[in-house]
């Protein structure tokens, strides 16, 4: 970690972390949420009844999934108020950036953490109206970016995935390390819901070469028609880098990890590690846009069960964030027709789900009469399960 920080783009920095050469990262079990709470907190705001007037789980709606996804999650029934949250937005510079440079200024990721980092982006807004703490990690960024600390720097930005590797096989390890040292450190810290995002030009196409490769989509399908706007000629680049990206990662399609390495980017596999490691330590985890998604797809092959910990927010445009809640079984809470990421789309969630939570625990839950009864029951999948 000595070793100077290299500005030579797409380059390894040596800033790999030693742990990495230890052996593979691993993560732990995935124990389920308390289904048993789920269904009980379902079943009780059936005959649910406010102080003011009487709440049923139809008038809810959505709102009775949430609550009962934190009453699973916490084990208890009303799940009581969420606790502090803690967003981690992973930021990497992406080689194929430079395939869209007549589109985006050269330094669009630079100045994009520089503002996150001053407190200045709409990350802040939404972090402070939803009392969310954030935290911008430097995985692969370049050269020196104003206020942001470069000391768990993996890499000196991520490689041209459709030419080369996003990143070594060390590399990988040690972001996907430094994903699940961060959960560890958040979850410590008594954090009690966790999202996660990434920032960088580039990494919703690495997201969607990765999820592309995985679940065997074509790039158009991913990419849908006008979803970036009505200029085809940015169209037919997207399609373009994203289907060389694909077919380089074709050999590895039956590993994720691999998947990760060769068509992803430091800042996913962070991420991935992160959602992860939340899930092992049976703490929530609210889903942020398109990459986040995916980073949750693939943190479900790393670490299976990881989903059950998992609520999807809004839903965005993208026709491949669509794909990837639906491979992870969940359904979003709204959509905004709004492809703003960068933890926006969490942190409005993040409200929602504290005031579902809130609401439960201010009624009053008798419990109906055949409670206990198998014919009264839910039947388990959390808030996120497709209806």
């Amino acid at each position: 970690m000595a070793d100077p920080i290299s500005d030579a783009p797409g380059g390894s920095t040596g800033q790999v972390p030693s742990a990495s050469a230890a052996g593979p990262v691993t993560f732990g079990e995935v124990t389920a949420p308390d289904t048993a709470a789920y269904r009980r907190m379902r079943r009780l705001l059936r005959n649910a009844a406010s102080p003011a007037s009487p709440v049923t789980v139809d008038e809810l709606g959505r709102l009775a999934d949430v609550a009962a996804f934190f009453a699973a999650c916490s084990g208890q029934v009303p799940p009581g108020e969420i606790g502090e949250a803690e967003l981690v937005v992973f930021a990497a510079e992406h080689g194929v950036a430079d395939r869209f440079r007549a589109w985006h200024r050269a330094d669009a990721t630079r100045r994009l953490a520089e503002t996150l980092a001053a407190g200045a982006s709409p990350t802040t807004v939404f972090a402070e109206a939803a009392g969310c703490h954030v935290r911008l990690v430097d995985v692969a960024l370049r050269g020196t970016v104003d206020g942001v600390d470069a000391s768990e720097r993996v890499r000196n930005g991520c490689g041209f995935i459709d030419v080369e590797d996003a990143m070594t096989a060390e590399e990988y390890q040690a972001a996907l390390e430094l994903g699940r040292d961060l959960a560890d450190e958040a979850v410590d810290r008594g954090r009690g819901v966790l999202s996660t995002a990434v920032l960088g030009v580039g990494a919703e196409t690495a997201a969607l070469a990765v999820l592309g490769a995985v679940t065997r989509t074509e790039p158009v399908a991913l990419f849908g028609f006008g979803a970036t706007g009505t200029d085809d000629r940015r169209w037919s680049r997207n399609v373009t880098v994203l289907r060389d990206a694909m077919f380089r990662a074709r050999e590895v399609a039956d590993s994720v990890g691999d998947v990760l390495r060769v068509a992803g980017g430091c800042d996913l596999v962070a991420a991935a590690g992160f959602i992860a490691q939340a899930a092992v330590r049976r703490t929530p985890v609210i889903l942020d846009t398109t990459a986040s998604a995916v980073a949750a797809v693939c943190a479900d092959s790393l670490a299976p069960g990881t989903r059950e910990w998992l609520l999807a927010g809004r839903l965005t445009p993208a026709p491949a964030h669509l794909l990837a809640l639906r491979r992870l079984g969940l359904q979003a809470l709204f959509a905004m027709n709004a492809p703003l990421g960068l933890g926006t789309a969490a942190l409005q969630t993040l409200p929602v789900a504290r005031a579902a939570a809130r609401i439960a625990s201010g009624c009053e839950l008798p419990e109906p009469e055949g409670a206990g009864e198998p014919g009264e029951l839910e039947e388990p999948g959390g808030p996120g399960s497709p209806e």
